[in-house]
This record gives C-alpha cells, sequence and structure tokens, in this order.
C-alpha cells in the first residue's frame, strides 16, 4: 500500500531537515498516553528523505510523509514541549492502527426451523 501521511505544517526547512509542527493527534501515535496538547506546540525535525516525493514540503504547507518510509527505520528528533529539549522517536509508529483491517468472518449459525 502506498499512500502519504499528514502530520503538520512546516514551519522551515534548514538544509536536509524538515521543522514541523505537529498536530496533537500524531505527537499521541509517538509517544503513546500523553495529555493532549495544543496542535503545534510539539516541533518534529525529520530527513527531508522521508517526506513524500509527490507533496514535497513547503513552509507554510502540510508536510506529508511517505508510508513506505516509515516502514524502515525512520527516526526524528521530536520537541515535546517545544522549549528545545528534543527527544529521539521512530516515526514507524505513526503506521500503528492506520491500514483498514479486513473484515473477520463470521460463522453463520443454522436457524431454526418453521412451524407451519
Amino acid at each position: 500500500m502506498t499512500y502519504d501521511i499528514g502530520i503538520g505544517v512546516c514551519s522551515g526547512i534548514e538544509g536536509n531537515t524538515v521543522v514541523v509542527s505537529l498536530d496533537s493527534a500524531i505527537v499521541s501515535k509517538l509517544i503513546p498516553n500523553q495529555p493532549w496538547r495544543k496542535s503545534g506546540t510539539s516541533v518534529l525535525r525529520l530527513r527531508n528523505s522521508l517526506c513524500s516525493t509527490k507533496r514535497p514540503p513547503q513552509v507554510g504547507d502540510e508536510v506529508y510523509l511517505e508510508r513506505a518510509a516509515l516502514t524502515r527505520t525512520a527516526t526524528a528528533t521530536l520537541d515535546l514541549l517545544g522549549d528545545g529539549e528534543p527527544i529521539a522517536v521512530e516515526l514507524k509508529q505513526l503506521l500503528t492502527d492506520l491500514d483498514p483491517q479486513p473484515p473477520v468472518a463470521m460463522a453463520v449459525g443454522k436457524g431454526r426451523a418453521r412451524r407451519w
């Protein structure tokens, strides 16, 4: 399956690094059980090569990552509070519960016989 995943707004491009103000839903996937934060508070820095080739990053626009790039090891640094204290995160976590699951086949039981 190939598609792009939107993660937040590009706030800067520094050489081969893209700086993204993250959407709060993305933060909760990267660090589960975190209290909700206003979108844009947390800042992610990642390699430009992880970004979509169809929709390359532009300052002020949504940043899209290629799903295929996240299936391999893809690390980034996350400044959770936006205070300059980055931590390493694995972007593969963004794929958790993302793909639709096929329907589960259920056994069909015998119905009751009709009485005439």
